[in-house]
This record gives structure tokens, sequence and C-alpha cells, in this order.
């Protein structure tokens, strides 16, 4: 849904239909349940993505500023402004273009665009619809002041001067059923995401998010605590396809923010064979920023890529000798798009998440570009795969890839000659029972040491040994406080180093070493 929507808005015919409204709900709950939002927690969410700093805008008037609501229609995230401007923000697109639609809307404090239309609350009884031939308005309880609006399979919305949380039926709002909200704080933010209601308050110490499982009499599931919020004036949630939470803040800039729930993790496909012992952390320089990719030549130097498309050599001893920005000349390399580092005696190799592979000089002063390939491989469907690894075997001049994110795909060994021409592919298996697909591996790094290839994956922390055929020989946990993000690993003199990301407040955490057995 894109901007015509918008636009039939604009041209929409005004009707008012009224919708009987009182305490009690037309569905005869003349005590309404309540609901409580407790103060203890189970779990803690993080800044995932700052997504108000890579959001590209066409213009330089062109902002978002204290936004009040937004909605995800994935791809696109639509941003409502105080000012009552309207944006998509296209998530497809690497660059994150923005696009603001002609149309203000001042006085809605809360938007959900649908297929159905664009439904809108401005903080007094009504709630409306509006559609490519007209528009309807339902109006709750006289004095009503509904804030919070959540359209999905199911409808709801916040009466904030009574404390009631309504469920409506998207089809007819006349029926709706009320619950008596307990909170200790203001209710900020209401999303509605395959059967589950997340609602978001917040008071002067702190910011809460609450699950509650709506087929299953409210019953509350999950609540977060946000810590990076706390104090701040957030304004609305919604809830992205992965379920990371996208958040907006009344705020003029860095106001849009996705958060994830970084220590809940699945069960693993194959569970860990071995556990590695860490052996040593090394602090990296602060100039080295959310690191992607790790690489350490046959001279013993570390060359440490970064999410700012940089390659910073450093010394044995983790001193900087050199900064090499990385340019590509087939595509925009936009903030987090330099995935992995390797090498031969020759020439470095930078990779980004859209298949370019970047080969720098090794030889000759400030290793300038000397060549540019495409790694373009099709899984199932015609997809393109995606790669966030690569790792090097220098005797035979062969880069290994395992696809990225391949829930939709199968998991392949791919292994390609110095110009990234395919030499072979082949699915990774495990000849163990296995519960969920190995596709199910978030690999992030890979390496290559004495004829194995090692596999990291971000989303279980555990590394796979792989036979050049693809079996699954190993599985090894690295679980460790030092890297909560793991990006890449090398492997050397039989030793494992870890790197990991991080987000813009936080420290870069250290390179880590373990012992492979």
């Amino acid at each position: 849904m894109k901007t015509v929507l918008l636009l039939t808005y604009l041209i929409a015919v005004f009707v008012t239909l009224c919708a009987c409204g009182s305490d009690s709900s037309t569905t005869g709950n003349a005590t309404p349940a309540t609901i409580d939002l407790p103060i203890e927690t189970e779990g803690v969410l993080q800044e995932d993505f700052p997504l108000a700093n890579y959001i590209g805008f066409s213009d330089e008037t062109l902002s978002i500023r204290y936004p009040k609501s937004v909605s995800v229609d994935f791809p696109s995230l639509y941003v409502l402004s105080e000012s009552g401007a309207v944006g998509e923000v296209d998530a497809a697109e690497e660059s994150l273009p923005y696009t603001r639609f002609a149309e203000y809307f001042p006085g809605t404090v809360d938007m959900v665009m649908t297929d159905a239309g664009t439904w809108s609350v401005e903080g007094n009884q009504n709630l409306t619809l509006n559609e490519t031939n007209g528009s309807q308005t339902w109006s709750f309880a006289a004095g009503d002041q509904l804030t919070e609006l959540a359209i999905n399979q199911q409808g709801w919305v916040y009466a904030r001067n009574r404390a009631r949380l309504i469920q409506f039926s998207v089809s007819n709002p006349a029926e709706y059923t009320d619950y008596e909200l307990s909170v200790s704080g203001e209710l900020a933010g209401v999303a509605f995401f395959e059967g589950h209601l997340y609602l978001m308050e917040a008071d002067n110490q702190a910011v809460r998010v609450h699950m509650f499982d709506t087929l299953d009499s409210m019953n509350r599931l999950y609540s977060w605590l946000v810590p990076e919020l706390a104090g701040l004036p957030v304004s609305d949630l919604d809830i992205l396809p992965d379920g990371r939470v996208v958040v907006s803040i009344d705020s003029s800039d860095n106001n849009l923010i996705v958060l994830a729930d970084k220590q809940q993790r699945d069960e693993p496909p194959l569970p860990a064979t071995v556990t590695l012992n860490e052996v040593d952390r090394m602090t990296l320089p602060d100039v080295i920023r959310q690191p992607s990719g790790l690489w350490r030549s046959q001279e013993g130097f570390w060359y440490v890529l970064t999410d700012q498309s940089e390659v910073f050599k450093l010394d044995a001893s983790f001193d900087v000798l050199a900064r090499i920005e990385v340019v590509y000349e087939h595509t925009l390399c936009n903030q987090g798009c330099t995935e992995a580092i390797s090498g031969t005696d020759e020439a470095i190799f930078v990779l980004n998440d859209e298949g370019y592979v970047a080969q720098l000089s090794m030889s000759l002063p400030e290793h300038p570009k000397v060549a540019e390939y495409q790694m373009n491989i099709v899984g199932q469907d015609n997809e393109i795969l995606r790669f966030a690894g690569m790792g090097g075997d220098t005797e035979q001049n062969q880069f290994y890839f395992v696809n990225h994110e391949a829930s939709d795909q199968t998991s392949e060994l791919i292994i390609v000659d110095d110009g990234f021409i395919p030499l072979s592919r082949t699915p990774v298996f495990s000849n163990q029972e296995v519960d969920l697909p190995v596709s199910m591996y978030d690999v992030v790094g890979v390496s290559y040491y004495q004829g194995s290839v090692y596999v990291l994956s971000e989303q279980y922390r555990q590394v796979l040994k792989l036979s050049t055929s693809g079996e699954i020989e190993e599985v090894y946990s690295v679980a460790s406080e030092a890297v909560e993000e793991p990006s890449d690993l090398f492997i050397e003199n039989n030793m494992l180093y870890l790197i990991g990301d991080h987000e813009d407040a936080q420290e870069t955490p250290p390179l880590v070493q373990f012992q492979l057995p």
C-alpha cells in the first residue's frame, strides 16, 4: 500500500455513522474484565537498530520530527509527525528511502493504514475509517479521549480518560468489548501482531512492554523492561515481521528505534558437542566502531572491517597502522552494508550485502581497490542468495560461503575461485536427527582452517565445523558475556578469534580468543 492510499484519503467523502458507546460494551460485559500491567518484568528489550539515523531523505528539507505514531505494513513503515505530516519509510530498499505525502493531518494522534483504508483517532471519542469511497466514524462514550490505536485481524483503541482498552470488530466497530486497564504509568502504545497484543507503558522511571495472548482470555505472556528509553517521551510502537519492536519517540531526532530481546533465544537445531574455553580478550582501539569482519594475514597483521565500509590494519599489539576506505563502483554502500573480509598473499577482499566483492591491493601503498566482483548466485525461486561471511583458503586461492538468513532457502556451502566464480555448491546437512532445519542458523561469519569450514551463527552463538562436502561434523558453543552480538570469526594455530558488533551508544567489544579442541 503506497502513496495511492493517501491520495484516496484526500478525496474521501465524509459520511458519519454513530456506534452506541457506553461504559459497558454491546457484547454484554457490564463489568469489564481487568488487565493488569505489572511493574516486574521477565526480560529486557535493547536497541537493535537506530532506525532514525539511517532513513534516506531525498530532500534536505525533509525530516521526521516529533513522531506521534508508527505503523508497520511491511516493507512499509508509516510515520505520523506532530505537525500532521505523514510519510512512508520503504524497508525493502537498502537506503530506507522516505516519502512524505502531500496532505497533512493536524489533530490526528494515532493512525494505522490497512488495505481497507486509513484508521485514525484524534484524542476525542471518535474512531474514523477513511476508504476510497468515503469515510465512517464511530463514536464511543461521550468524553472519551481515544489516544492509542492498533488494527490487524482485530481492532484495539485506548480511552485514556477512563483507562479503558477497547477491543472492537474491524468489520463492525459498533461491536466492542471494554477492558479496564490497571497501569502504574501512562499507556503510550498499542500493537497487535499474530494473535498477541502489545502494550507499552511509560512513567518517569521506566518504559515497559507487555505481551498478551488475545486467544487465551487476555493471558499475559511476557513483559520486558526497556532501560535505554527510561525517561524519554515514547509515543507509539508496532511489531516487525521478525518480532522486533519499532518504537517512536516524541523528539526532534533519534526518534525511531528498533528493539530486540537479545537474551531470549530459541533452542538451536543441533545441541553443542563442545563448549570452547575462553583464553584471552584483546581490547580494540576506540576508533573501531561496529566491527563486522575479521582476518589476519600471514605477515601477522590484523584487518578489521566495520559497518562504516572501512578496514583498519592493526599490528600484533592491536595498534592502528592504517585506515582503508572501501568504495564500490556498482552499489551505494550505506551504513552496515559491509559484511566480511578475507585475503590472500596479494590481495584483500571485502564483501558487501549486495554480493559485491572489492579487491584491494596488498602490495601497493594505501591498499587501493584494483577490481570488483559480483556474487550473483541464485537459490530457490530465483532468489539471489545473500552472504555475511567469507572464508579464504590461501593455498588454493578459493573462498567459502554459506548463505545468510536462509530460513526460506536451503543452506548451501558454496566454493568459488579468486574471481568469485562458483566451483561447487552443496547443501549443508547433518547426519544427526534435527528438530529444526539447518537453514535456521543465521550465518554471520565463515573461516577456513586445515581442511574444514567453520561457520558462526549469531542466532545461537554457535560455531559449526563443516567438511568441504557440507556435513556438520561438530557444534561448538562460544558463550561469552564479552560478545553479545558475534559478527565474525578467524582461526589460526588452533585458536578461534571472535569479534562482535554493538550499537552506537555501546563500547566496542573486545576480540575474544578461544582454544579449539
